[in-house]
């Protein structure tokens, strides 16, 4: 049971947030060097984008979507 949920908890840090991550400070550090040649609504249009898809990725990596329900009621009942 604890190899278990170390490995779930490794799973969830690494894989799922810390990878998601970088590649969300990636596309950030994209904007921030194209700021000069678009507008602030553009820029702004893009934060929402890049958040959304940041929020959407993580849902999935971590079986909080609908479609995973299954999965996150099992892990539920095993831990």
């Amino acid at each position: 049971m604890l190899h278990f949920s170390n490995n779930l908890e490794y799973y969830i840090k690494t894989r799922a947030i810390q990878e998601i991550s970088n590649e969300m400070e990636a596309r950030l550090k994209d904007i921030a060097a194209n700021s000069g040649e678009a507008t602030t609504s553009t820029d702004m249009e893009d934060l929402i984008e890049i958040h959304e898809d940041y929020i959407k990725k993580i849902m999935r990596m971590c079986f909080l979507e609908s479609k995973y329900k299954t999965v996150h009621e099992l892990i539920e009942k095993i831990l």
